[in-house]
């Protein structure tokens, strides 16, 4: 069972009415003030915490023009891949198919069973080099895709660390590039492996999709590489980042919420407010003066 706050009495079960029946205090009203100042104090930190979180939330997407530019170029990769990358045609028999490698034609591929038949001429002795030619591009260019995608999410999650997260954005940019370049390079080998096929039974071309994907890989990595160096402007209000500080103190047990002044901390703000009390309580004052 419970104990009394103020005597420290343990209350039997059929203790049930509000007052103490040791030293007759109220217990739901015992310690109102004290806990009242209490959970004052711990908004006040709490707010102030969230302020700071969406400040630098703000800033991380739209604070200056770099997170302006980063926020207009975060899907520039994933739209630059809708745009033909590469495009084949295969002619068996009883088969006849063409692809265009973009996100559209990949999914497609996926969902018609193209993946099967290359991957399977690939094993073949007679098309098993052109065939290898074309899966080794369809997987450099499902890496290109994947990292366009991975960099479209991290950007949604900037604001978790500006300087950081901008950094890992570079460095993920700067591997899209390099991926566009290597599936440029095996688009090309890929075409010359096909010209060589059997019966002309495979044939492709590289398109232009990847040369706007490798620009817009190293448009999103220059600004990434901006804001790791130069970071972002974020304005905070009156005493949002010291209340944070000593918020962080009170979690860790340096300081107790008890110590601490109402209010915790004093700004411009918060003298208005108590003026305006005071000024309250004496307008209060002076209209029971003449009672009294």
């Amino acid at each position: 069972m419970s104990s009394c706050p103020k005597c420290g009495k343990k209350l039997r079960i059929f203790d049930w009415k509000q007052y103490c029946p040791f030293c007759g205090v109220n217990l739901r009203f015992y310690g109102f003030n004290e806990q009242f100042v209490r959970d004052a104090k711990m908004a006040e930190l709490s707010l102030a915490n969230m302020h700071v979180k969406l400040q630098v939330m703000k800033s991380a997407f739209v604070g200056g023009r770099l997170a302006k530019a980063r926020l207009a170029l975060m899907l520039l990769p994933l739209v630059s891949l809708l745009l033909p990358a590469a495009k084949a045609q295969v002619t068996l028999p009883f088969v006849s198919e063409k692809w265009t490698l973009s996100i559209p034609g990949f999914y497609g591929m996926a969902g018609g069973g193209a993946f099967r038949l290359i991957s399977s001429a690939a094993d073949s002795s007679v098309t098993g080099e052109s065939f290898a030619s074309l899966k080794n591009l369809i997987f450099a260019f499902a890496a290109v895709l994947s990292l366009a995608l991975l960099a479209f999410l991290l950007t949604l999650l900037c604001f978790a660390n500006i300087k950081r997260m901008a950094s890992v954005l570079c460095s993920l940019a700067c591997l899209g590039a390099a991926s566009c370049a290597v599936t440029v390079v095996l688009s090309f080998a890929f075409q010359k492996a096909a010209q060589t096929s059997p019966n002309a039974m495979l044939n492709g071309s590289p398109s232009f999709g990847l040369f706007i994907a490798f620009s817009a890989f190293a448009a999103v990595a220059v600004v990434n590489y901006l804001i790791a160096q130069k970071g972002l402007p974020v304005q905070f209000d009156e005493g949002d980042v010291e209340r944070v500080e000593i918020a962080r103190k009170v979690k860790r047990g340096e300081m107790s919420i008890d110590d601490l002044p109402q209010p915790v901390v004093e700004t411009a703000e918060t003298r208005a407010i108590d003026e305006e009390i005071r000024k309250v309580r004496q307008q209060f004052e002076q209209k029971e003066e003449p009672a009294s």
